[in-house]
């Protein structure tokens, strides 16, 4: 099985270091790890699929919330739209009003109020000890979430390493896999919503510019 690894590095020291992220082709054994994602091989570092600290979202092919290594259920559906609303939107932001009218588009906007309130009260508790993730100000909700615990976002920057490398043998399999989980339907329990549909387009005229 071939799975696409991201690696973390920290370069530099306080106040001033930084993360530099590296996308690999990893292919061998793959076993689940203790945290979400993937680990390669046994006995050795853990490299995982998708990294972080506990919340990972998987969108290609499924409509999955992980939670320290496991899959977690929301208590409403509106609730669990949110959690990918967000994380594929610019700067994993949305404006609460057009949240509240994408999730509830025939809901007056009286009651949007009310109704948002209660979404992030439960993607909070579905969060669990990361529920600080999920954040609300006066006039947004955002994701703080890392493009790398989000499968799409890291096919997505993937995707822009390889546009910028010298292809060689090893690369023109990361761009096969890339190819294979760009033409994954996108969150398919939701495929008739328009932002999804939105979203697939920007997935299908990638795949398109990457195939040669």
């Amino acid at each position: 099985m071939m799975v696409v690894v991201l690696r973390s590095f920290i370069v530099g020291s306080q106040p001033g270091r930084r993360v530099r992220e590296e996308f690999s082709l990893y292919e061998g054994p793959v076993t689940p790890s203790r945290d979400h994602g993937f680990m390669a091989g046994t006995g050795q570092r853990q490299e995982t699929a998708v990294i972080s600290g506990h919340l990972a979202l998987r969108c290609l092919g499924e409509q999955t919330l992980v939670l320290a290594g496991q899959s977690i259920s929301v208590s409403t559906v509106h609730a669990a739209k949110a959690f990918f609303l967000l994380a594929l939107s610019p700067e994993c932001s949305r404006e609460s009003r057009e949240l509240g009218g994408l999730l509830w588009p025939d809901a007056p906007e009286s009651r949007l109020a009310s109704r948002l309130a209660t979404m992030t009260w439960q993607m909070r508790a579905a969060a669990g000890d990361q529920a600080w993730r999920v954040q609300r100000t006066r006039t947004h909700h955002v994701l703080e979430i890392e493009p790398g615990d989000v499968d799409l976002l890291a096919v997505y920057h993937n995707v822009e390493l390889l546009r910028t490398a010298t292809i060689n043998d090893e690369l023109d399999k990361l761009r096969s896999l890339l190819l294979e989980r760009l033409r994954t339907p996108l969150l398919p329990a939701w495929s008739h919503e328009a932002w999804v549909q939105q979203e697939q387009k920007i997935m299908t005229k990638m795949a398109e510019d990457l195939d040669p």
